[in-house]
């Protein structure tokens, strides 16, 4: 300790007790030496992980004003650079100062994600796709209330209650594909939370059908909705087009592909009286729609004019002439009607600037 006297006040200076060497804290590299030892790394991917300066190794970001680990980035797609282990090391629970982590892709055996991870509560962003993970999903991580973007895709988790979920105020994107969730006493009120609360949702291939959503469009009807991003591609959605989608006026991506969908397509009448007059981007390939293909009718709103980019209806049943109506919707750039039993002219929507596939 050191004492510098200004003023008649002395100025008291304590010096960290935890040894803070070349921009790395020795307990927190201690804490990734660890984890490294704990994983099987047959690529050499964290071969850098040596040395005093954790804050130099691959993967690793440190805030540069106070030394701390902050991000920890080793996602990876590649099956030629997986990280593997029995189990997520505890030590990384010493990272207290962490506010991203990607561990995506890589895998650990089937085992659970750990409880610890409720308490790295200064995580904006965690993402653990396709890492192997099985069980429930656990009620931990409704500790992280800084959570800005979580990722538990693509695992064999369940979901069995959404409590967790009510804390995370902080939450914009939110993916859950492939888990199981439709058991979960509370999802009804789970699934209106999200709609109504973040700015992207993920739910494909979680067997949501027409009843998990019965009731929302009169809830939704109450509630701002914020939503922007919506995926429900490859669910058990049939009949109509669902009819909650039509309170959700922020929305502008909409993934309903791989479903059973047969009714008409909803903005080619009046949009506004649909709830997706600002869409840019609707994708409804892969279902039943079938009957004579229709365009937008003459009472389309303006703002759908001026608003959709992106329309595939791949793989569907539509026949017909393609209707020169689509003409009408003048932001249209990317057209698929590939699938279908359509003849006819694709209409010109805007010169230079369109992609069509039929």
């Amino acid at each position: 300790m050191s004492k510098l006297r200004m003023g008649g006040l002395f100025l008291l200076f304590t010096f960290a007790t935890t040894n803070l060497t070349s921009g790395c804290f020795e307990h927190e590299r201690a804490a990734l030496l660890r984890f490294k030892h704990s994983l099987s790394d047959p690529s050499g991917r964290l071969s850098s992980w040596n040395g005093n300066n954790c804050c130099n190794w691959q993967g690793v970001d440190c805030n540069n004003a106070t030394g701390y680990v902050t991000r920890l980035d080793l996602g990876t797609d590649s099956s030629d650079e997986k990280l593997e282990g029995n189990e997520l090391n505890s030590s990384l629970a010493e990272l207290s100062h962490l506010s991203y982590i990607d561990f995506s892709g890589n895998y650990f055996g089937g085992s659970p994600i750990p409880e610890f991870i409720g308490s790295l509560t200064k995580l904006r962003y965690l993402n653990l796709s396709s890492m192997g993970f099985s069980g429930i999903v656990p009620h931990s991580i409704g500790n992280l209330s800084n959570l800005r973007v979580l990722d538990l895709s693509n695992m064999e988790l369940v979901v069995d209650d959404f409590t967790w979920f009510w804390s995370l105020l902080s939450l914009k994107s939110l993916d859950l594909s492939g888990l199981s969730v439709v058991k979960a006493p509370n999802l009804h009120k789970g699934l209106l939370r999200m709609i109504s609360s973040l700015l992207e949702l993920s739910l494909s291939r979680c067997n949501l059908s027409n009843s998990h959503f019965h009731r929302m469009h009169l809830e939704l009807n109450l509630t701002r909705s914020t939503i922007q991003t919506l995926d429900l591609h490859s669910n058990l959605l049939q009949g109509q087009f669902p009819l909650f989608l039509r309170n959700l006026s922020s929305l502008q991506v909409l993934d309903l592909s791989f479903n059973q969908l047969n009714s008409s397509i909803p903005f080619m009448n009046n949009v506004q009286d649909t709830g997706i007059c600002g869409l840019k981007r609707l994708d409804l390939s892969y279902n039943s729609m079938g009957g004579r293909f229709t365009g937008p009718s003459t009472n389309v709103s303006e703002c759908a004019q001026f608003s959709l980019e992106t329309l595939n209806l791949n793989d569907n049943m539509l026949l017909g002439e393609v209707p020169s109506s689509l003409g009408r919707l003048k932001a249209l750039r990317e057209l698929n009607l590939g699938g279908n039993e359509l003849t006819g002219n694709i209409p010109e929507v805007r010169a230079g600037n369109s992609r069509h596939d039929t």
